[in-house]
């Protein structure tokens, strides 16, 4: 009897079926990798803009003369700061927080980041300068959702 070199029909199947498991596991182990990086990156970006976003409003209040808007003791949506006798507005429109000055109007967040319940509250209390409390939500809008609650106080110098 000859000796054939090659692989039967069994061998073939069984190769093929194990390269295919192989290559599966490789594709579902990428596909866990993109979805990680994604995320990460989505929560990056929400911690970059909410350093920005806090940092600014710090620099802006603490600078500030006088606030315009809302009135002492009330909530609203938007800040009025008056800073060298020009006025800044901090305000959320179509889920883009912005800052309007003498230079125009500012985006303060990314594209895919969009700024849910921005309300301001402003307390002047007596003699003291008075704080100003900033309340808002920074969400993702990729299909991720990812999102971040804020609350801080300021106080005017």
């Amino acid at each position: 009897m000859k000796k054939r070199s090659g692989f039967t029909l069994i061998e073939a199947i069984i190769y093929f079926a194990l390269f295919t498991s192989f290559i599966t596991l490789v594709t579902y182990i990428f596909i866990s990798v993109l979805q990680l990086q994604s995320q990460s990156r989505i929560a990056s970006t929400l911690q970059q803009d909410s350093r920005f976003l806090l940092s600014r409003l710090a620099y802006d209040i603490h600078r500030a003369d006088s606030v315009t808007e809302p009135l002492p003791s009330q909530t609203g949506s938007r800040l009025n700061l008056s800073i060298g006798g020009a006025g800044y507005t901090y305000s959320v429109a179509d889920g883009m927080l912005s800052l309007t000055g003498p230079a125009g109007t500012t985006r303060l967040t990314a594209p895919d980041i969009s700024t849910d319940g921005f309300n301001v509250s402003y307390l002047q209390p007596g003699t003291s300068a008075g704080s100003v409390t900033v309340d808002f939500v920074l969400r993702s809008t990729d299909s991720s959702s990812a999102s971040q609650s804020y609350q801080t106080t300021f106080t005017l110098r």
